[in-house]
């Protein structure tokens, strides 16, 4: 063989091994979207998703948009992240603390990959750009051996505060400049594409906010408990496309003078017709859990019901506040009670799942168990492993949750004085 072949094979071996490992095509993308019986999805990113876990909404729309499919979901979120995973190095380098990571989902064998990025990255400005998108490159590389279906999702918008907080328009700019490469990033590599930011961006969120009467966010930067709610129906909506609620099997056991279950409407419907004299109307309503969705019950009111405000309350918890206009209508009122109003036992044991397994992957003495400290300790790491039977059967535990058929109580209650 001459010299020049020698050369032109040589460079042919070079660039194979140099090659981006390959990922889904667009013929093996899930499309549309599901999760699939045995699933087992990651959760990869930063703020957002860790502070996810404690809320617990996020998975259980997911656990409510598929409820016929057993799946596991592990949150890896780690607060103010990058995809050079500077938040993880602890006491080491960043590199060390991407290797880390890197080691943690192979292991995870995940099935669905989420990645979130973007949202810290885009704070160095669009001379930063090029370096994100190398990096997110690497990154997706460095996670193909799994064979996951890969979802890459948009930052989260920064939301106005008042003053004398400052104006956060120029800082969106740039996150819209980063989701934008992060769409061309998904197009280029025929990955599953989650658009968030519209919908939460500064336009939406005040209207969801003025309609329920409460904040979404803490501090124009972090979702609330409320923020999380309202976000993961939007990125349930936006990973399946589903818009259309399933209300399933509906059976009104009891309820006060005043509520009638009306069945004639696409979404079986409490109809309040007086809530004049006791200020307050119950109902207890028996569901399948697996079968709600986006709304599990309906709420009207008849033009027999005074102007007023009201609150909703589940299950003795009160929800949301709302305007009610005679003739008028609801103004911000809960048309449809959302599952994740309903399904409290379904949340708890997602929020129960993820404390433990945060235990399992980031316990807080992190430095004794398996850093450099290990040899004051580190004997006691073994117990560490002993998380995944708990997170296990907190697994079991949420199937079998989504399987069952539950009751819930609904309240509307008269919050201001008649004639105010």
């Amino acid at each position: 063989m001459t010299l020049r072949k020698l050369t032109f094979v040589a460079l042919l071996w070079a660039f194979a091994l140099n090659a981006p490992l390959p990922t889904a095509s667009a013929a093996e993308r899930r499309e549309p979207f599901e999760l699939r019986d045995g699933d087992r999805v990651v959760l990869l990113g930063g703020t957002f998703f860790e502070r996810a876990q404690r809320y617990g909404y996020l998975e259980t729309a997911m656990q409510l948009r598929f409820p016929d499919r057993k799946f596991s979901v592990r949150n890896l979120g780690w607060s103010a992240d990058t995809v050079f995973a500077e938040s993880r190095g602890i006491f080491d380098a960043p590199d060390k603390g991407y290797a880390r990571m890197i080691e943690q989902v192979l292991g995870l064998k995940p099935t669905v990959i989420f990645l979130q990025y973007g949202g810290n990255e885009s704070f160095n400005g669009e001379a930063y750009l090029d370096t994100f998108v190398k990096q997110y490159e690497k990154l997706l590389d460095d996670l193909a051996p799994t064979h996951a279906e890969m979802v890459l999702v948009t930052p989260v918008p920064l939301w106005q505060m008042p003053n004398p907080l400052p104006d956060v328009s120029s800082a969106n700019a740039k996150r819209q400049v980063f989701s934008a490469a992060v769409q061309k990033l998904a197009a280029r590599r025929s990955l599953k594409f989650v658009d968030i930011s519209t919908q939460l961006s500064q336009d939406a969120v005040p209207r969801w906010e003025k309609a329920f009467n409460r904040p979404l966010t803490e501090d124009g930067v972090t979702l609330n408990a409320g923020g999380y709610r309202f976000a993961s129906d939007v990125f349930c909506h936006a990973l399946t496309g589903e818009v259309a609620p399933s209300s399933g099997h509906l059976t009104l056991k009891k309820a006060s003078l005043g509520v009638a279950l009306d069945r004639s409407k696409p979404v079986p419907t409490l109809t309040i017709s007086s809530i004049r004299d006791s200020q307050r109307v119950a109902a207890t309503v028996e569901f399948e859990l697996a079968a709600v969705r986006r709304g599990s019950v309906g709420i009207a009111f008849s033009s027999d019901v005074t102007s007023g405000r009201y609150e909703l309350i589940v299950d003795g918890k009160p929800q949301i506040e709302f305007e009610y206009k005679a003739n008028g209508g609801l103004r911000g009122g809960p048309s449809l009670v959302p599952a994740a109003y309903v399904t409290t036992a379904l949340l708890e044991a997602t929020i129960d799942k993820n404390q433990m397994y945060f235990h399992r992957w980031r316990p807080q003495n992190v430095t004794y168990l398996f850093l450099f400290r290990k040899h004051e300790q580190g004997n006691n790491a073994k117990e560490v492993e002993e998380f995944e039977e708990i997170v296990a059967k907190l697994d079991d535990r949420i199937f079998e949750l989504k399987q069952k058929t539950t009751e819930a109580t609904i309240e509307i209650v008269r919050v201001d004085k008649a004639g105010e």
